[in-house]
């Protein structure tokens, strides 16, 4: 099984709103809105400036996705690059899919000036998710979240 890693295109939106509509399902038991996120993946394409996506492909079928958003350090004078929205179809799981979409990352990341860390978030009761996360190299490090209303 050969597995590629690409910054995904418009053509891919429909699979990425698939994706995160099913992340949400899995992860937390949230049903989003089906048109808002379509509406909300396809925004991204057109504001590079934000974000952008990146598609890991089975012969040539969409197996996984996530997004890399961008966070402004004045402290290092640079941009954090957070890690959202990884999903993996199950299909594809356990094939070392995300581990495939880390590193391209993280060469990413790696190789630009401005890009001055990667990061990302993970439910401290997804065992399977964080052993993955310690496995490629991250270190876990304090966040404080407070709990707000959905907006």
């Amino acid at each position: 099984m050969g597995i590629s890693v690409r910054r995904a295109e418009i053509k891919d939106a429909d699979i990425i709103a698939s994706n995160v509509l099913a992340m949400a399902i899995e992860g937390s038991g949230t049903e989003l809105d089906t048109d808002t996120v379509h509406a909300g993946v396809r925004a991204l394409f057109g504001k590079p400036d934000l974000g952008f996506y990146v598609v890991a492909e089975v012969d040539n079928e969409v197996a996984g996705s996530l997004v890399i958003v961008y966070e402004w350090s004045d402290w290092r004078n640079g941009a954090h690059w957070w890690i959202h929205s990884v999903y993996v179809r199950p299909e594809f799981r356990r094939q070392g899919v995300y581990s495939h979409m880390h590193t391209w990352v993280k060469e990413q990341v790696c190789s630009r000036d401005d890009a001055v860390s990667l990061r990302l978030s993970v439910n401290k009761h997804n065992d399977v998710a964080r052993k993955t996360y310690e496995n490629l190299g991250m270190i876990e490090s304090l966040q404080v979240q407070y709990n707000q209303p959905d907006v």
